[in-house]
């Protein structure tokens, strides 16, 4: 018998041969980059816009403001839909199991889209059937579904309106039931050959539609996704110009407490700040820094303003701070590697992580390192007063 040589294997050849990156994971990555770079300028054109509609009065100015806040929005929530596919398919999204109020969830949803609902003349209402208020689930991800589910129906819905219906399916255990929320209108319907495209990605029921409705196609595939995640189901009827129903259908614990997480809107402005609060703050954008110290400032906060989490950790050193912020990613050295060393030496000032990545994908990296708190871009007044109120004296 022949004698076989075997060639060694360089051990370059074994990570290359048994570490392969995952295609998925490369466009993950590369998209996730990408979106960080979007809302860092977005950061920006949101905030000061905000801060522009608070001192003016001009009723065509407030109404271009608007504009610039309407498109802003559209935006992100184009950004967000494609790095929300981006992260299903890389295995990367993460479903919470929490307690939360189904009325305080469902009235949110409602509130975000009582004006438009208004403007259009038509209704927005609610039913509840056999719903208990305590369960147990990810609330933001089931808001997310909601959202879209409602937001297409008002967009589709030019008479008559929009009904919410929650019930209860069947309890699948003791602890356990079937939340079932379905959203109907009276809308312009759709065909059954329709029907079998709602939820691929990039697809609306036609071309006409995307032209005169807008929208990325990625936002009933979404739910349907994050419904699968949560081992649910999305289901859909309809007929032309009779109207469409979606039915969400959702395992959920069910809880005695009446401790869950609410969904109410946060009394933005009516608790003041003590004034001479001195904040830290490390942003290596301009305009993001430029922004968030306005805002600080607008608290009555005295600011000290750095670029980098080197500046900021040899601030601490010469100042002591009522709170500090922190962004994730600097140039030298970002929050992360920032709030270790000011951990070190001192463990009770709060620090509040900035970050334009979704807060699920950051928030055990930063507790893990003493970060008190995870604020999300594009910052905004009142997300940043909800934060601060937590760690800073009120008047």
């Amino acid at each position: 018998m022949d004698k076989v040589e075997h060639k060694p294997i360089k051990k370059e050849e074994i990570k290359a041969d048994t570490h392969p990156q995952e295609p998925s994971q490369n466009r993950a990555l590369f998209l996730s980059g990408i979106i960080h770079e979007i809302r860092t300028p977005m950061n920006a054109i949101v905030g000061f816009s905000q801060l522009l509609e608070d001192i003016t009065e001009n009723p065509n100015q407030l109404e271009y403001i608007h504009k610039i806040q309407e498109a802003s929005q559209n935006l992100l929530d184009i950004v967000n839909d494609v790095l929300d596919v981006s992260k299903i398919e890389s295995g990367k999204m993460i479903i919470e199991e929490r307690p939360f109020q189904v009325d305080a969830l469902i009235s949110n949803v409602v509130h975000m889209f009582q004006d438009t609902a208004k403007q259009k003349q038509i209704y927005l209402d609610v039913e509840k059937i056999r719903v208990p208020n305590q369960v147990i689930g990810d609330m933001a991800r089931i808001r997310q579904i909601l959202v879209n589910l409602v937001s297409n129906a008002i967009k589709f819905t030019e008479h008559g309106g929009v009904s919410i219906v929650v019930s209860t399916e069947e309890a699948i255990s003791p602890s356990k039931i079937r939340l079932s929320i379905k959203v109907k209108d009276t809308g312009i319907g759709m065909t059954p050959e329709q029907q079998q495209k709602l939820f691929e990605d990039y697809t609306q029921s036609n071309r006409s539609i995307t032209r005169l409705y807008g929208g990325t196609g990625l936002g009933l595939s979404i739910s349907q996704k994050l419904a699968h995640l949560m081992h649910g189901t999305i289901t859909a009827s309809g007929k032309p110009n009779e109207g469409s129903s979606f039915t969400l259908i959702l395992p959920v614990g069910v809880i005695d407490s009446e401790q869950g997480e609410t969904a109410t809107d946060y009394p933005f402005q009516q608790i003041s700040f003590k004034p001479g609060s001195r904040i830290l703050i490390s942003e290596d954008n301009h305009l993001s820094l430029k922004l968030a110290t306005r805002i600080l400032t607008n608290f009555g906060m005295i600011v000290d303003p750095v670029t980098n989490g080197k500046l900021a950790y040899e601030a601490t050193l010469k100042h002591p701070y009522e709170l500090i912020i922190l962004d994730l990613e600097t140039p030298e050295m970002g929050g992360i590697d920032a709030a270790k060393l000011i951990r070190a030496s001192d463990p009770k000032t709060p620090i509040l992580a900035l970050t334009a990545h979704q807060k699920s994908d950051v928030e055990s990296m930063c507790h893990q390192v003493g970060m008190n708190e995870v604020i999300q871009k594009p910052i905004d007044p009142k997300s940043l007063h909800k934060a601060l109120i937590k760690f800073l004296p009120t008047l």
